[in-house]
């Protein structure tokens, strides 16, 4: 079940303090791939192995904020970096 709405509104990312947005399909896609690639890891360098099937995305920035079991996990190592950098094998 996605999340309301109107709570994403009141959250912030926990490192810059912006809004959050739903993550779109596309960049839960992209960052899926990399997961299932064996390739994505969090702030933390740890390996991501479990999909997403929702996330948040801090305003104008590239990392995915996971959200599992209906629960954003908004801490600053859990961040997933995702975009053209990630992609081709920087650190995003």
């Amino acid at each position: 079940m996605p999340i309301d709405p109107e709570f994403i509104e009141l959250l912030r990312s926990p490192d810059t303090r912006k809004p959050l947005r739903t993550a779109e399909r596309s960049e839960l896609d992209q960052l899926n791939q990399l997961i299932e690639a064996g390739s994505a890891r969090n702030r933390a360098g740890e390996p991501v192995r479990e999909t997403l099937d929702e996330g948040l995305v801090p305003e104008g920035e590239q990392v995915i904020y996971p959200v599992r079991d209906d629960i954003p996990i908004l801490l600053k190592t859990e961040a997933i970096p995702f975009g053209p950098s990630v992609a081709g094998g920087g650190q995003g």
